[in-house]
């Protein structure tokens, strides 16, 4: 009985969180593509997809009721909640090992 109760309940923590996950629409202005961000901050994440490209999920580092500032191994996404805007700076390593940055900005809806 306490196995059925624990299960219970964590389904439904569970479904609270994942109800309560912003999605967000965010658009590109330097170039035509839409990315979609879904927030979790009680889990510490945040899922960044390029439309019809690779998902990322990236981790939390900063949050307050301003900005989200999330980070994963080649991404630094920030996020100005008031405003709705974003920047994304994607790093690569070309071939001669030079670290090398895109940064995109945009509005998100």
């Amino acid at each position: 009985m306490r196995i059925l109760v624990l299960l219970i309940s964590f389904f439904i923590q569970v479904s609270v969180t994942y109800a309560y996950t912003p999605d967000l629409i965010c658009n590109y202005t330097e170039k035509t593509e839409t990315a979609s961000v879904k927030i979790n901050e009680d889990l510490k994440t945040v899922t960044w997809k390029v439309k019809n490209k690779k998902t990322h999920e990236l981790k939390i580092v900063e949050s307050n009721e301003y900005y989200i500032k999330a980070r994963g191994f080649n991404i630094i996404l920030s996020i100005e909640r008031l405003a709705k805007t974003f920047i994304v700076a994607l790093a690569s390593l070309n071939e001669s090992d030079e670290l090398g940055a895109e940064y995109f900005t945009g509005v998100c809806s």
